[in-house]
């Protein structure tokens, strides 16, 4: 039991060195860098002996790895912070010494929309709105529209159509009896000069009443048509004259501050896509 003892304890004592030999170490340049909370350590392994195995002398590894700048520090906790609080790795690995993304997305220092727009020449000195034959239909409108409306309705009252057509063909009718004794032939045409008589007023007459009346409700739209028309024909004439003058004389210079609003307006959206973009990697 003695030997056992023996045996079993060298066995256990050289066990016990070779964990203590490795555990040592590994305890102290392992588990304490990796759950000191600053990373104090690990940051040291990294610029000390790491950098100077691969570059010698000391440094920042990350800064010579990432930005090919030793003397610039990256702190470990930093990084992993940034990243840990949503930042972008732009903004976590301090990107912008060797990415100036603002000066990327900068395009007004390249592109000057406005003074590309004011080179713009557009000439309407010429432009001619209120043409000759314009002018004329315009006038001619004008003209057209002219009537004298109590003239025509008296024209119209004249023509008279109070006419007993029904007493008249009674009136040929007696007279036809009272010669069929006479003459049976005049008889015979006077009784269808009566007949054609009731026609007329039956069909004739009563159509060109109703025509009459007609004309006359024709009359009275025409009338309301074209009322004020010659008012609204002359301000048209002046509104084309004055818009034909503001062309001439301001077009250019109008066209050129529309072209600008609607760019700076295009720009805008730009200007908040650029924004977005930066805001997301810083």
């Amino acid at each position: 039991a003695v030997g056992f003892v023996f045996i079993f304890s060298s066995f256990l004592m050289l066990l016990t060195t070779i964990v203590f030999i490795l555990g040592t170490p590994m305890h102290r340049f392992v588990c304490e860098p990796i759950t000191d909370p600053d990373l104090t350590d690990f940051q040291t392994i990294l610029d000390t002996y790491i950098y100077q195995s691969m570059y010698g002398g000391t440094g920042s590894l990350l800064g010579k790895l990432l930005l090919q700048n030793s003397s610039h520090s990256f702190s470990l906790k930093k990084i992993l912070s940034d990243c840990e609080g949503g930042k972008s790795a732009y903004s976590a690995f301090e990107l912008s010494s060797m990415i100036d993304i603002s000066a990327l997305t900068n395009y007004s220092g390249t592109l000057d929309v406005n003074s590309q727009l004011d080179n713009i020449n557009v000439d309407l000195s010429t432009l001619e709105i209120l043409t000759p034959d314009l002018t004329a239909q315009l006038t001619d409108l004008k003209s057209s529209s002219d009537i004298n409306f109590t003239e025509f309705r008296e024209q119209l009252a004249q023509v008279s159509v109070d006419m007993n057509l029904t007493s008249l063909a009674s009136e040929l009718r007696d007279f036809a009896a009272n010669i069929s004794s006479v003459s049976s032939s005049d008889s015979t045409n006077f009784y269808a000069h009566a007949n054609t008589t009731d026609s007329i007023n039956d069909n004739e007459l009563a159509d060109f009443i109703k025509a009459m009346a007609t004309l006359e409700s024709k009359i009275d739209a025409l009338e309301a048509a074209v009322n004020g028309t010659s008012d609204t024909v002359d301000n048209t004439l002046v509104a084309f004259n004055d818009t034909q003058t503001y062309l001439q004389n301001n077009g250019s210079q109008t066209v050129k501050d529309e072209a600008k609003n609607y760019a700076n307006r295009l720009l805008k959206v730009v200007d908040s896509m650029v924004n977005d973009t930066l805001d997301a990697h810083t």
